[in-house]
């Protein structure tokens, strides 16, 4: 989705825990032209969504298009599956802070 929006010309605003594919994935982007701001957080804990948001409006960005592939899943019947762990995955899916963003 990232190569799409490169080639539209779009700036992006990457963000995943894993700093050195973070570096890697901007190099290939820029070559289209664009500006590529990475920051590393992972967005499954807690506070992480939210901290993006905190980063995203200190540096004075804007965000016109949010694309939401932060995932994590569990296999299984729902009833059978550890409680606590769903919801956390339902924290982490929902990525209220980084819904903020667009509305800042």
């Amino acid at each position: 989705m990232a190569k799409l929006f490169a080639k539209d010309k779009f700036n992006l605003i990457l963000v995943s825990r894993g700093e050195d594919k973070l570096r890697t994935t901007a190099s290939l982007l820029e070559a289209e032209g664009i500006e590529v701001i990475t920051i590393s957080k992972d967005l499954f804990e807690i506070n992480g969504a939210g901290e993006v948001d905190q980063e995203i409006t200190a540096r004075g960005l804007q965000v016109d298009v949010l694309v939401n592939d932060a995932g994590q899943g569990m296999y299984g019947k729902f009833i059978k599956n550890e409680l606590s762990r769903e919801l956390d995955i339902s924290q982490c899916s929902s990525c209220t802070g980084i819904i903020r963003c667009c509305l800042s």
